[in-house]
């Protein structure tokens, strides 16, 4: 059977437990892994709890200044994403279209800034988006999945063909 979830009623008690054990004091990340960034890098990705029980799992994702995901899916699984330090700009897309050549119409949505102590959560079938850290300083998040991100695409623009994307597993 098909299990339901309150995406707001779990995103809030995920968030009380990241809040109460990672947020107020991140000297559990070693002070190389905060620091000495280039500008534009990638972001790191750090698997923090796995829990096979209730199948969920938490990255730690370090975000030095000017990195940037691509458009992304995670594959039909929910996601929160809890800011812990600094800021990061979300913008959600939403799918508009698929064409023979399995290249994928997005439209790009709002835009939102989460601050420290602020999270986003997204929900099958409406899990594309994109994050970026436009800050001049390291942002961290923890990411809060339904079982383990194993798989997920991410969307490369389709030269010549604004909104159109061709999808890569990842």
């Amino acid at each position: 059977h098909e299990v339901r979830y309150d995406y707001e009623a779990l995103c809030g008690k995920l968030c009380r437990v990241v809040a109460r054990y990672y947020a107020k004091d991140l000297s559990f990340i070693p002070g190389r892994v905060l620091g000495g960034f280039k500008a534009s890098e990638e972001r790191q990705r750090i698997l923090l709890y796995y829990n096979a029980k209730f199948n969920y799992s938490i990255l730690l994702m370090i975000w030095p200044p000017g990195a940037m995901t691509l458009l992304h899916d995670h594959a039909g699984r929910w996601c929160i994403e809890f800011v812990l330090q600094g800021q990061l700009t979300i913008w959600d897309a939403f799918l508009v279209g698929q064409n023979q050549e399995k290249h994928y119409k997005f439209e790009i949505g709002d835009k939102y800034v989460l601050s420290q102590g602020e999270p986003r959560f997204w929900t099958p079938p409406q899990d594309y988006h994109k994050v970026g850290n436009a800050s001049s300083r390291v942002a961290v998040s923890a990411n809060i999945y339904h079982g383990e991100l194993l798989n997920a695409h991410m969307y490369h623009e389709v030269k010549g063909a604004p909104g159109w994307y061709m999808a890569q597993a990842c």
